[in-house]
């Protein structure tokens, strides 16, 4: 005798369910901040700014340094002759030498120098007499055409002339 198996079919449910999991993403980005220093010379005097990196534009008396941001900033002052550093402002801190520092972000930034302007007199040394030598300041140097030697001196500023006859030669006095 034979037996029939009678399967029933059952109806299966399957169920796909949406599950929504955060996705993390670590970005890196090759986006570098930038500055911009704005910078302005005032003031009777002239001179130099160095930045401690980069290089100044100037159109007259403004100039400005573009470049990536780092921590720190130095701007150094050379006043030429006749002149001399009065102030920075817009800096962070000014040293006793006159170094501006400025701090930098990716905001824009100004900063200003006023250097003023100082008496400025020319020496003039006259050699006469028959004899040969030279003079020599203790500051600085003369410029000599014939025998009359000139130098350029700061007002206030002290110096002392000292005559070297030759062998052969001997030094008298300084008229008055």
């Amino acid at each position: 005798m034979k037996k029939w198996l009678l399967l029933s079919a059952a109806i299966i449910t399957i169920m796909v369910f949406a599950v929504t999991v955060p996705l993390y993403v670590r970005a890196s980005s090759n986006y570098t901040s930038t500055y911009t220093v704005n910078l302005t010379k005032l003031g009777t005097g002239g001179g130099t700014i160095t930045p401690s990196t980069g290089t100044i534009t100037w159109s007259g008396t403004s100039g400005t340094i573009t470049g990536t941001v780092s921590s720190t900033l130095y701007f150094y002052v050379t006043p030429s002759l006749g002149s001399v550093f009065q102030s920075w402002s817009g800096c962070d801190s000014v040293s006793d030498n006159g170094t501006c520092t400025l701090s930098l972000s990716s905001d824009n930034k100004s900063i200003t120098l006023t250097l003023g302007g100082i008496s400025t007199y020319v020496l003039t040394v006259i050699k006469t007499g028959f004899g040969s030598g030279t003079i020599v300041p203790s500051i600085g140097s003369l410029s000599w055409s014939s025998s009359t030697g000139t130098a350029t001196y700061n007002s206030n500023q002290s110096l002392a002339l000292y005559p070297a006859a030759d062998n052969a030669s001997r030094f008298y006095f300084w008229p008055l």
